[in-house]
């Protein structure tokens, strides 16, 4: 990314958290409670404590926000959080922590102003798809020099495990045509309502097949979504757990634990041996994919499962000795919640139950 288009970025950050948008720490969010830091794997306290955190790309302070009302951070000796548009002050403003300290850097500044082995808990929270360094192992290899001897990597970010060929053409779009972001914004959030509004099942699954969904209430909210993934650059989520897992081993890490959230996992310096995508014999067990629909059908061709080994539902589980989450969850319970309810039967997580996206 050129001077000219990190100060785009920054400008468009420092505007969009100037309003209130899905990016807002507010209690009543989604994003913003405990079960969330719990799905992602933050919610440990012990992970915090007489630890010193750095947060990057911490936007409005949503995640920073969570931790803290959550008391998690109450015994951090020192909590980085780093972001390099206006969204700084607003976390000024709320965040009433002592060990706090606030720098207006982006991930390639932050990495030359502190010193190596500062940081015992680096926190890379939706960031990875902004950063302007175009390879990924060059990130990981960037952020490692933070990292204390015994210290980890937290990541998470958004990540389908597929291209989403309709999303991507209105990125094109919104690219190529001055003012395009608007133009492109608009007709996705107008796609989604009226697709995901449609009774006939099938144009329903072509949306969700070929087109980012949007979580947020109301069109105003969506299309503000939509803006930011049309607006700005680099937006990337090609990455995925074996891209991740590569470039953390070239830098010296290894994951050892990861979470029933998109693409969220955790690495040490440590081998830990998880690796990705995972190895599963179908031939010595029994896997079925928990997923009936058009998105479970797409994993089982991908993974060579046969289709009959989609189910509806858990209670359709009997002998099975693996599971793989992989149904719309925009019709469904989120994959966190379906985990919490195959690990109560027994299953654990990574080991004998997944979701979809770790394969990919």
């Amino acid at each position: 990314m050129d001077k000219k288009n990190k100060n785009k970025y920054r400008e468009y950050y420092s505007q969009y958290f100037s309003k209130e948008t899905f990016l807002s720490p507010k209690k009543e969010k989604f994003h913003s409670n405990l079960q969330y830091l719990q799905d992602i794997g933050l919610a440990d306290r012990k992970s915090f404590e007489s630890r010193r955190i750095m947060e990057i790309g911490a936007g409005k302070g949503r995640l920073t926000f969570n931790l803290w009302k959550s008391e998690l951070l109450e015994d951090v000796v020192r909590y980085d959080v780093v972001e390099p548009s206006d969204g700084i002050y607003a976390i000024k403003e709320f965040l009433q922590l002592p060990a706090a300290h606030f720098s207006k850097s982006d991930l390639v500044q932050i990495v030359q102003e502190h010193p190596p082995g500062s940081v015992d808990l680096l926190i890379l929270h939706g960031v990875i798809p902004h950063v302007s360094i175009p390879s990924l192992r060059e990130i990981v290899q960037q952020v490692s020099r933070l990292i204390s001897a015994n210290g980890e990597i937290h990541v998470t970010s958004s990540f389908f495990g597929m291209k989403k060929a309709g999303s991507r053409a209105l990125m094109a779009f919104s690219d190529m045509t001055p003012g395009g972001e608007t133009v492109a914004a608009f007709l996705h959030a107008g796609l989604q309502w009226a697709m995901t509004g449609c009774r006939i099942g099938c144009v329903y699954d072509f949306y969700q097949r070929h087109f980012f969904h949007s979580f947020r209430s109301g069109f105003r909210d969506r299309y503000l979504h939509f803006n930011e993934i049309m607006s700005v650059r680099p937006y990337n989520m090609d990455w995925g757990y074996a891209n991740h897992a590569d470039a953390l081993r070239d830098a010296g890490f290894s994951v050892h634990s990861c979470f029933p959230h998109s693409m969220s996992l955790r690495a040490a310096r440590t081998d830990h041996g998880m690796m990705f995508p995972p190895r599963i014999n179908g031939e010595d067990c029994n896997v079925v994919i928990l997923g009936n629909d058009w998105l479970g059908k797409w994993v089982a061709a991908n993974l060579g499962i046969a289709p009959e080994h989609c189910i509806n539902g858990v209670e359709q589980l009997a002998g099975a000795d693996v599971v793989i989450a992989a149904y719309d969850y925009t019709k469904g319970p989120s994959y966190a919640e379906t985990v919490r309810s195959l690990e109560a039967r027994g299953y654990k997580f990574g080991e004998t139950c997944f979701i979809y996206q770790m394969f990919f």
